[in-house]
Parts: C-alpha cells; structure tokens; sequence
C-alpha cells in the first residue's frame, strides 16, 4: 500500500470522524475508519463514507472497532496491519457522553462512559504500539 502515512481512526460515527478522515485520505493518507456495528446501527455511515471512498478513489477503508472490547480492538487493529502492513498514527475519539438528568444520575453511566472514553484510548493505544512504525507519530 502506498501511502504517506496509515492512519487508524477510531470515531467515524459522527460528522467530525467522517470529515477528519475524508481530509487525511485526501491529502494521501491511507484511512482505517472505525466504528462501532458498521453492519448494524452504524450501516449509513459507513455505506456513506465508502461511497465517498469510490467516488473519489481515496484510500479509506471501513473496519468494526468497538473499544470497550479488547478483543474487537485488537481485531481492528490486526486487519489494518494485515492490509497495510503498518499503523503510523492512531487516533481515538470515541466521545460518548449522556447529558441528560436521568443519564447523569443512572449509576453505570459514569462507568460505562469512563470504559468508552478513558478505557477505549488506552486499548486502541496498547494494541497499536506494539505495530507503530514511530511512537512519536501516535496521537
């Protein structure tokens, strides 16, 4: 795969995800898009952004990633490697977050958003540097 850098981008589930990684494909980059039930709740998303791929020949591909999961993290992460050879950067923003009065004071809540959003960037990190063409190139 010829590329200027590999990106493995978790968060493509909302419009900024989509937007960062439409702009880092377009400037050369090759692009793992990952997001939670790419086959399920995720389907428009993704179906959207490998449209987005063909139409104008960039290099992003789709990947399942749930990061609350060891297992589905190092998946992810083992097709990236399996496809591209390498990982250069990784990037995370799961951004789970439930603002409303009932979702603050429901007890699992701070747990479950702590496992998605502190717990999910340290899995993606520990599966991807031990791949990392450079540490200082991950974010």
């Amino acid at each position: 795969m010829d590329s200027k850098q590999v990106v493995f981008y978790h968060g493509l589930q909302h419009w900024f995800g989509r937007l960062f990684a439409e702009t880092l494909a377009r400037a050369g980059h090759t692009v793992f898009a990952t997001m939670r039930d790419p086959q399920g709740k995720n389907a428009k998303n993704a179906a959207d952004l490998l449209a987005l791929a063909r139409r104008n020949r960039l290099p992003i591909f789709t990947l399942e990633c749930d990061v609350t999961s060891d297992a589905s993290v190092e998946l992810a992460v083992r097709s990236a490697i399996a496809q591209a050879g390498r990982i250069d950067v990784a990037i995370t923003t799961p951004g789970m977050g439930s603002w409303s009065a009932e979702a603050v004071s429901h007890p699992a809540s701070p747990a479950r958003s702590s496992d998605t959003n502190f717990m999910g960037c340290v899995r993606l990190n520990r599966a991807v540097l031990p791949h990392a063409s450079s540490p200082e190139g991950l974010a």
